[in-house]
């Protein structure tokens, strides 16, 4: 019986396939795992009366013209928790991102607008339903 003969080179390629294929799919496995991640908190808030600019717990609600939006109140530079506003501007306490009151980005570095949330009012409460 002829052994077969393969060269050095043609065996370390071999070799790194099957070590490096593992990896990836289980790269791909986790990566995949996070891609469909959806939300399950939901806040309840009464419904600001005035106009302005409210932040609660991980929302900010804007009110303004009886139209109100619900922003998240992460910055999206890094995180950061938005507590404050300064002349109707959103500003990060962190990096001094600047935001309108439609959540998008005036001043850098934030490198877009705030994540906008969806809700619902309760009709019977007059309570905002948030889904965060």
């Amino acid at each position: 019986m002829k052994e077969a003969k393969i060269s050095r080179k043609k065996f370390l390629q071999t070799l790194a396939g099957i070590t490096v294929i593992p990896f990836t799919l289980m790269a791909g496995i986790s990566i995949h795992k996070y891609q469909n991640v959806t939300s399950t908190k939901i806040l309840r808030l009464k419904k600001p009366d005035s106009k302005g600019i409210f932040f609660i717990d991980e929302v900010i609600i804007v009110n303004s013209n009886n139209e109100l939006k619900v922003l998240s109140s992460r910055c999206t530079h890094l995180g950061c928790k938005i507590n404050k506003s300064e002349n109707d501007i959103m500003v990060c306490p962190c990096h001094g991102s600047a935001f309108s009151g439609e959540g998008e980005v005036l001043k850098g570095p934030a490198p877009r607008a705030l994540r906008k949330l969806n809700y619902n009012t309760d009709m019977e409460t007059g309570e905002l339903i948030i889904n965060i």
